[in-house]
């Protein structure tokens, strides 16, 4: 029960504040399960995210806005190497040193919130962007995505505005193929790892459908959660004013980076 209102409140708290479940999930998780390691918990974040921005990056396709097959090519591979990377350094990386540094991404996350840098950036320009610069976006993309469980626009976002230097109306396109490549090569390796028999749910069932690290149960819970009540979120999303939901948003964001980081 408690893992399917946390669907139904990440599905309606990222399409209401238009910011990735994993910066919200991933900590949530952590003060529900304090037992839990990383290693169990964030491949539950990466496989949530990796469904549904198939999804997303499927419409997008349609619609062709994803960049060109070279670019994706290249932009495989590097996000490969980032993920595998990540996620082997997960496992020799203590829970508590995880949780600060997903505590530290998520304050700054919250700082460019609160802070925000104006942008002025021609958005009907087509843009060729750069093999380079999106290789080293998906290199430390996934290498943080993978490490910290995020998968979101709090990682790749700002990279593609920054470094790699998209048009705006080209970012979210290109975000959810990114999150979704480096989600699917973070979540591999967790499939081939055999999580502790202590670690156990009070839910049979649960228990039952682990693969290797990764509970396939608890990702399906969290994924119909989500697409159930984004639709609320997204339909009250304009009810309070954007300066009030970035004071909500970054309230939210300070707490839980100050329980991760602190206790």
């Amino acid at each position: 029960m408690i893992i399917i209102f946390l669907g139904f409140a990440i599905g309606f708290l990222s399409s209401f504040f238009g910011i990735g479940g994993g910066s919200l999930m991933v900590p949530v998780l952590y003060l529900l399960y304090p037992r839990l390691p990383a290693s169990i918990i964030i491949p539950v974040s990466l496989g949530t995210i990796f469904i549904i921005t198939t999804i997303n990056t499927t419409r997008f396709y349609k619609l062709g806005l994803l960049p060109p097959k070279n670019i994706i090519k290249n932009f495989f591979i590097t996000c490969s190497i980032g993920g595998l990377l990540g996620a082997n350094l997960l496992y020799i990386t203590d829970t508590a040193t995880t949780k600060k540094i997903m505590g530290i991404v998520i304050f700054i996350s919250m700082l460019k919130i609160v802070i925000p840098k104006s942008i002025n950036r021609k958005t009907t320009e087509p843009s060729n962007p750069s093999g380079k610069l999106m290789a080293t976006t998906g290199f430390l993309g996934s290498l943080i995505s993978s490490l910290t469980g995020l998968g979101g626009g709090i990682v790749f976002t700002p990279m593609l505005i920054n470094i790699v230097k998209l048009p705006l109306k080209m970012v979210t396109p290109y975000s959810n193929l990114a999150m979704m490549v480096a989600t699917f090569i973070g979540v591999i390796p967790h499939l081939f790892k055999h999580h502790s028999q202590s670690i156990v749910f009070e839910s049979e069932i649960l228990n039952g459908l682990f693969v290797g690290n990764v509970n396939f149960g608890i990702i399906l819970i969290l994924v119909v959660g989500a697409f159930v009540s984004s639709k609320l979120g997204i339909k009250f999303n304009s009810s309070i004013s954007e300066k009030k939901k970035k004071y909500i948003l970054s309230s939210l964001l300070l707490v839980l980076s100050v329980k991760m980081i602190f206790y």
